[in-house]
């Protein structure tokens, strides 16, 4: 592990601990709470420091464990903010170039929460994984496009 997670702990903010998070782990990480706590003790943290940057990190939205991949997802942005973003504005987002719903909804991640495309793909490849992504008909636009369902990762 190249990232002082207990440098980050004391200098850095919530945002730059899930920012190496996803650096260290852009494939996020396997296991349920205990493995990303027992992750950040072996990267140098106290067993307390672990337990509390892990509630902190869920709290604020930048990590979220999916349960149908078992593993957690990270991001530099609160995914509670993505979702309240799909669930307000994507309904709203039409991309002219590209009818594939899926090409849609990866230029929205992309553009609207300046993310790269290749953690757009897994955010989305993790929310159809949840259930909370779905192709459907949108009879104002008369073609399908992806749906999402409203609930927190």
């Amino acid at each position: 592990m190249a990232t002082d997670f207990k440098q980050l702990l004391s200098q850095g903010t919530l945002e730059d601990i899930a920012l190496a998070l996803l650096e260290e782990r852009p494939e996020g990480l396997a296991g349920e709470k205990e493995g990303l706590v027992t992750f950040l003790i072996q990267a140098g943290l106290t067993q307390p420091q672990a337990v509390a940057v892990v509630q902190n990190l869920e709290q604020a939205g930048y990590a979220a464990f999916v349960p149908a991949r078992k593993r957690w997802l990270f991001a530099p942005f609160s995914l509670t903010e993505m979702m309240r973003l799909l669930d307000e504005e994507y309904p709203e987002f039409v991309a002219h170039h590209t009818a594939e719903p899926r090409e849609e909804a990866l230029e929205f991640l992309a553009n609207r929460m300046k993310m790269d495309r290749g953690l757009a793909v897994e955010i989305l490849d993790d929310l159809e994984a949840a259930g909370m992504a779905e192709v459907a008909f949108s009879p104002d636009l008369e073609r399908d496009r992806l749906r999402f369902l409203g609930r927190s990762l």
